[in-house]
């Protein structure tokens, strides 16, 4: 359903712009400009990379406001050549109805919740394109799958590392063994762009609002991995937001009370980020760490999900995985045993 579908954000490729721009506003200034004129003309490029038989999903949601319906002429003259669904709140809708007459694009209109419901469709046949959407359908659960299906794609053979010639299995810091993981280092570092992206995909898993004031909001990591994608958030963010890292927990993790408490003030909000989940462990103990230091973990955000464990200390609905690619890379995590031999795991991973 989700093969030919591509979902693009204005404010998304606003930021990749502005990072080859050495004169541009630090990266989280540059969401107050969001939904002028130059957020919505970088639109057109990031339209015309896709082939013409996808269909395109503009995803306005998060304009506030559009004093000018000409503004979008260019991405109307693109839809000419390829299917263009414009995504955007009923509110906006309200207050810009011109917009509404810019054929051929399709008008979804979605209401104000978080899972962000479509209750008007204007233009087309009353339905998007490829009949993905329709009236009461969530808009939310339809990016979230098409997010899943987009870094899944990441995981290539340079991604995907594996045990040596001649082994089946690899041993992991935490003892178990595993016959692959994924290699987060490897996607970040194939560009400044690709990694700055995902960082913005997992602010988005946590917010919609740019324009909040997030002096109360600690990021907290387990490894330097995630740390990477955390100082990437925050950049996004503004630099009142925190970033604890705390890399190589043991079973009774050692960690300064200064430094963590410093971080994570009484009351704080904590974000726990994770680039890979497998048994959940880790997750747990940066909750304990987050716990005894006075913070309150409001969400663990994790990049993928193998989906082999849990953790204990995480409520089903403060755990937000943006992809489950199990099946796709069939993935096997056992407990050491000496009957491996002579397929014996490394020590290390």
């Amino acid at each position: 359903m989700l093969e030919r579908l591509f979902i693009v954000d204005a404010l998304h490729v606003a930021l990749r712009e502005a990072i080859h721009d050495e004169s541009s506003e630090p990266l989280y200034r540059t969401r107050l400009n969001y939904g002028q004129e130059r957020d919505l003309q970088v639109l057109e490029a990031a339209i015309r990379q896709q082939p013409e038989d996808y269909t395109v999903f503009v995803d306005l949601t998060c304009v506030q406001s559009l004093s000018d319906r000409e503004r979008l002429r260019p991405i109307e003259l693109l839809a000419s050549a390829r299917p263009i669904v414009l995504v955007l709140r009923q509110s906006l809708l309200v207050r810009n109805s011109g917009i509404a007459s810019a054929q051929p694009c399709t008008i979804v209109a979605v209401d104000s919740s978080p899972e962000a419901r479509v209750v008007e469709i204007l233009g087309g046949s009353g339905r998007a394109p490829g009949n993905v959407l329709d009236h009461g359908a969530s808009f939310r659960d339809l990016r979230r799958a098409w997010l899943n299906d987009y870094l899944a794609s990441l995981l290539t053979t340079e991604v995907l590392r594996a045990p040596p010639e001649g082994r089946r299995y690899r041993r992991m810091p935490d003892s178990t063994l595993a016959n692959t993981w994924i290699d987060v280092k490897r996607i970040l570092t194939t560009g400044h762009e690709r990694a700055l992206e995902i960082a913005y995909l997992l602010v988005r898993a946590y917010t919609d609002d740019f324009r909040e004031d997030y002096q109360h909001l600690t990021i907290l990591t387990g490894n330097n991995t995630s740390a990477v994608l955390a100082t990437l958030m925050q950049a996004l963010l503004g630099p009142q937001v925190r970033v604890a890292v705390v890399d190589r927990l043991g079973p009774f993790p050692f960690l300064s009370p200064t430094r963590l408490r410093d971080a994570i003030s009484r009351g704080e909000h904590v974000v726990v980020i994770e680039d890979v989940i497998s048994t959940g462990r880790e997750i747990d103990l940066l909750q304990l760490l987050a716990i005894v230091n006075d913070g309150q973990v409001v969400r663990v955000i994790a990049l993928y999900d193998l989906d082999i464990a849990r953790p204990i200390l995480v409520e089903g609905r403060r755990l937000d995985s943006l992809c489950w690619p199990g099946n796709r890379i069939q993935y096997l995590r056992r407990a050491h045993s000496d009957s491996l031999v002579p397929d014996k795991a490394d020590e290390t991973a």
